[in-house]
């Protein structure tokens, strides 16, 4: 399974399934049934789900020829995202507020990787002091307030972990050890966020920020990284 969201009772899972031609195909399993979101024809891959109201959102990518497209779902209808350059773009988060659909990726330029966040189809370019980064570390909405998480680039090519309230950028991460964000959660007025900080080894420790205040998770010699958090 690719990805997870619980709406009341209702259980609602993305995954990646090979048919008999070797293609993947994204599928939607909901309290034990499951539904085929591409037919099979080119390979397709999901990254997230979320459920807003009766509507399902899957976002991820299909590819046409050797192209890889990033798009959604909305009950199993594709929407492409409308980039500059398709084959030079990833998405990997949305989120769903009213009427409102918004993606977090980036898109490659002639001076490298830039985070954005698309709304309703119109590109929110995510400020940052680096020259190079993304936004694959999670978008959520609460209120008027619009977040998204990810990594900017040193010259020296150290990742900050950071994210963005409402397009202003805020560094979680020192810029002397690499530094990474996977997803985000609002609750309250507080804001989580998760990943990992390498130590002085440059092993990943998994860890979470609470408004920007630091915890290890990690009780392992091991690289890790923590990709996801959710607060009850």
């Amino acid at each position: 399974a690719d990805a997870i969201a619980v709406q009341g009772n209702d259980v609602h899972i993305v995954f990646q399934e090979n048919n008999a031609a070797g293609k993947s195909v994204i599928k939607y399993w909901k309290n034990g049934i499951v539904t085929s979101i591409t037919d099979g024809t080119n390979n397709a891959y999901p990254s997230e789900i979320t459920v807003s109201g009766n509507d399902v959102y899957i976002i991820g990518a299909e590819f046409s020829g050797v192209t890889r497209v990033p798009k959604y779902w909305k009950n199993g209808v594709a929407v492409n995202i409308p980039v500059s350059i398709v084959q030079n773009a990833n998405f990997y988060h949305i989120a769903v507020s009213g009427t409102d659909v918004y993606v977090a990726g980036n898109e490659y330029g002639a001076s490298g990787s830039k985070p954005v966040v698309y709304k309703n189809g119109s590109p929110i370019w995510l400020n940052s002091l680096a020259a190079t980064g993304n936004a694959w570390g999670g978008i959520a909405v609460s209120g008027t307030d619009m977040y998204a998480g990810g990594e900017v680039y040193t010259a020296a090519g150290i990742s900050i972990a950071t994210y963005w309230k409402n397009g202003t950028e805020f560094s979680l991460g020192d810029g002397l050890a690499n530094s990474k964000v996977r997803n985000l959660f609002v609750f309250n007025t507080d804001l989580y966020v998760c990943g990992a900080v390498d130590d002085a080894s440059g092993n990943g420790v998994a860890c979470w920020w609470k408004n920007g205040i630091r915890s290890s998770v990690s009780n392992t010699s091991q690289s890790s990284i923590a990709t996801s958090i959710l607060i009850k």
